[in-house]
């Protein structure tokens, strides 16, 4: 449990964000919503503006997805700078001939490196208009986090929602508007 302990406290000292608000007591479960509501909104204006301008799918498409590829920008940056520092720390580890802790920092090591991976992908295929592998990268990137969590119990932080979130959070929001 010791070696867990220092995993999250590194993880939670660099990760600090927007995300972990998600995984928290109630006043951050209701600033996440706030934030999702606030996306949400953002996204309406845009079709407003697409109505009002007559814009074409690319240009409507260029700013929805806007945030998305900001955000994976900055991710792949921060996800491959701790896959580099947990690989480190991996090392420093085994040079300490603690295999066990040494294997759970390159375990963590290797799944940042593949959500910096997945990151990638997501700016490539929003820059080339290539939409049809977006959800399935989406779903990737979730189940990278999920392996984040179970390895370290924190979830890696980002400052964007999948449209999954999104749609989750809409259908949550109606729900709530129909039950007033």
């Amino acid at each position: 449990m010791h070696r867990r302990y220092k995993i999250l406290v590194v993880l939670g000292l660099i990760t600090m964000n927007l995300s972990s608000l998600s995984w928290g007591d109630d006043e951050k479960d209701r600033d996440l919503e706030k934030l999702k509501r606030e996306e949400l909104k953002r996204r309406h204006r845009v079709y407003e503006w697409a109505r009002e301008k007559q814009a074409s799918q690319q240009a409507i498409m260029r700013r929805l997805l806007q945030p998305i590829l900001e955000g994976n920008k900055e991710d792949y940056t921060k996800n491959m700078r701790l896959a580099q520092r947990f690989r480190k720390r991996a090392e420093s580890a085994l040079d300490q001939r603690r295999e066990d802790t040494a294997k759970e920092y390159m375990q963590a090591a290797q799944l940042f490196y593949q959500l910096a991976q997945t990151n990638s992908k997501i700016v490539k295929h929003i820059l080339n208009q290539n939409g049809a592998e977006l959800n399935s990268l989406f779903a990737d990137i979730q189940e990278i986090e999920s392996s984040i969590f179970q390895l370290t119990e924190k979830r890696p932080a980002r400052e964007w929602f999948t449209p999954d979130e999104l749609r989750a959070a809409s259908l949550s929001m109606a729900k709530e508007r129909n039950t007033k």
